[in-house]
């Protein structure tokens, strides 16, 4: 499985990343363990019935991960400009092999 980048504009015409290829609740928790692994500090996490969103701050920009079990998993900054939009796409480009790392060691034990 290789994980992909999408990027979509919402109705809010706000930038989001959607990682395809992750679509399950348990993928959310791989994503916040390869963000934790690389130094981004979690802010707060909010458990819902049907989502899961964890605000994230890296070097001074904040962002949400959110789970939404019709989308999948999808990122994107709280300050949509395009400098922030594009430290978060280089970002998330930066972790998907850490991604991969550990969806690899999940899926060899």
């Amino acid at each position: 499985m290789g994980v992909r980048l999408a990027e979509v504009v919402n109705r809010l015409e706000q930038l989001e990343f959607y990682l395809v290829e992750l679509e399950y609740f348990d993928d959310f928790e791989i994503v916040l363990r390869a963000l934790k692994e690389d130094s981004c500090e979690v802010l707060d996490v909010i458990e819902g019935v049907y989502s899961r969103i964890a605000k994230c701050n890296k070097n001074g920009i904040e962002f949400n991960l959110v789970y939404h079990e019709d989308v999948g998993i999808y990122i994107h900054s709280i300050v949509q400009t395009e400098s922030h939009n594009q430290f978060i796409k280089d970002y998330i480009i930066s972790i998907i092999p850490r991604i991969e790392k550990i969806l690899s060691r999940l899926y060899t034990e």
